[in-house]
């Protein structure tokens, strides 16, 4: 009876730090790491006045990794004021940043094909602003399609601090009709080609969340917006900063199970 009375005590033991260890896992220096990871929904917006809205933050040189499907030929995909802005105009790539635009030579053909494809922004400047270059870099599909490099004087709006909205413009102009999925930014940190071809993943997004194979950068995350996947309407949540997003003239029908793979 003793005996049996002590090893049940000693399974039960076990047991319990087993489910610690579980229930720890993926948390390293209380820094949440996800366990697993599956991309199963993105965000529909109809082309007319849907718009995923986030409070006001300063974006300025970094990184951005977006999905997204469209057979709209001309729609912004985000913008942050006046001159923060990602577009396409009759299946010509546009980014314009500090009082102009630069077309992305896009040798992939048309990007309002109805498919999905991966695009990615790096902004960086080793100085100065009109004193240094400021280098523009755009891949699509893993591949860097254009280079640009420009010394820049004209200030973003007041205070750099712009309200982030996708699906739409500043003021609401060239909604977009189609799909956006798994989106990261980096403030201030410029990913590489290699880490790049790494996250395109041959057209299966990867968790941004976690480093692996040449992507080294999940450290330096500053905002992660997984588009449906763990969000419950209306609220899209930053899964590593806090500026979450609110779908605005959206409905809980809008987060669907329309995916890049």
């Amino acid at each position: 009876m003793a005996y049996a009375k002590v090893n049940s005590v000693a399974i039960a033991a076990l047991a319990k730090i087993a489910n610690i260890s579980k229930s720890g896992f993926g948390k390293i220096a209380g820094v949440d790491a996800p366990s697993s990871y599956s991309n199963a929904k993105s965000l529909a917006f109809d082309g007319a006045d849907d718009v995923l809205v986030m409070a006001e933050q300063t974006y300025d040189l970094g990184s951005w990794s977006i999905w997204m499907k469209t057979a709209d030929t001309l729609h912004v995909c985000f913008s942050a004021g006046s001159w923060y802005y990602f577009y396409s105009i009759y299946g010509n790539l546009r980014f314009a940043y500090r009082g102009g635009w630069d077309n992305v030579l896009d040798t992939h053909g048309r990007i309002d094909d109805g498919n999905w494809h991966h695009y990615v922004i790096t902004l960086e400047r080793d100085g100065d602003l009109g004193v240094a270059n400021t280098v523009k870099k755009f891949y699509i599909d893993g591949d860097l399609e254009s280079t640009k490099e420009d010394i820049l004087t004209y200030d973003l709006d007041t205070n750099y601090n712009q309200q982030l909205k996708f699906g739409q413009s500043r003021g609401g102009s060239h909604p977009l009709d189609g799909n956006i999925d798994e989106i990261g930014w980096w403030d201030g940190s410029t990913l590489t080609a290699a880490e790049v071809t790494a996250i395109y993943n041959s057209g299966e997004p990867l968790c941004l969340q976690s480093d692996s194979g040449d992507y080294a950068s999940s450290g330096d995350l500053t905002s992660y917006w997984r588009m449906g996947d763990g969000d419950t309407f209306p609220t899209v949540t930053d899964q590593v900063g806090s500026n979450d997003g609110t779908m605005t003239n959206m409905g809980s029908e809008d987060i669907v199970s329309d995916v890049p793979s």
